[in-house]
C-alpha cells in the first residue's frame, strides 16, 4: 500500500469506533428535535470543490444511479467482490478539504459483509472490486452518515467522505 493512498495511521481504539459506525450508520435522516440548531444542508458532490491532492476528477470515475463515484487507483488481479461476500479491507476516510478522518497504512482490516455490515455507499461502490485493488469512492451524504454524521469517526452531519478502499480478502457465500 502506497503512502499516497493511504497517509496517516490511525489508533486501534479508533479503528474500532469506525468499524462500528460503519455498521450502525444508516442513510436515514432523524426528524429535527424542536429547539435544536440548523443542520448544515448536504452538499452534491458535483457541486463540491475537493482539495487539490485528492486528484479528484469526477469525469474519469463512474456515477452509480444513487450518485456515488468511483474509480481504481489500483487495479487488483484476486477474487472479485460481490454482494453478500465477507470482505476484508483496509481504508482511510478524508472529508472534500483533504482532512483524514480515520483509517491509514497500518490501522487494522477490517471484516465486513458487503450489503449489510456498510454505508450504502459502500454497497454500491465496491462491487467488482478485486482483492489487491485501491479503490477510491465518493459517497454522499444520503448514502454514508446522513445528517447525523459520525462523532465517533470525526465525519460532520452531511459530509462527503472520499474512501480509499483497499480490499485484501473475499470469502464467497
Amino acid at each position: 500500500m502506497t503512502t499516497r493512498a493511504f497517509g496517516i495511521a490511525m489508533s486501534g481504539g479508533l479503528a474500532f469506533a469506525v468499524a462500528a459506525s460503519l455498521v450502525a450508520c444508516g442513510g436515514g435522516t432523524p426528524p429535527p428535535q424542536s429547539g435544536a440548531s440548523p443542520l448544515p444542508s448536504a452538499a452534491s458532490i458535483e457541486s463540491t470543490t475537493f482539495a487539490p491532492e485528492l486528484q479528484i476528477d469526477l469525469g474519469q470515475s463512474t456515477r452509480t444511479k444513487s450518485g456515488a463515484y468511483y474509480r481504481d487507483l489500483v487495479k487488483g488481479t484476486g477474487a472479485v467482490a460481490g454482494l453478500g461476500d465477507h470482505l476484508r479491507v483496509r481504508y482511510e476516510a478524508r472529508l472534500p478539504d483533504g482532512r483524514l478522518v480515520n483509517g491509514g497504512p497500518t490501522s487494522a482490516p477490517v471484516d465486513i459483509t458487503l450489503g449489510s455490515s456498510v454505508v450504502r455507499g459502500w454497497v454500491e461502490t465496491i462491487p467488482g472490486m478485486r482483492v489487491g485493488g485501491i479503490r477510491r469512492a465518493i459517497v454522499p451524504p444520503e448514502l454514508g452518515y446522513g445528517s447525523r454524521g459520525s462523532p465517533d469517526a470525526n465525519i460532520p452531519p452531511n459530509a462527503i467522505v472520499i474512501f480509499d478502499i483497499e480490499l485484501l480478502k473475499v470469502e464467497t457465500h
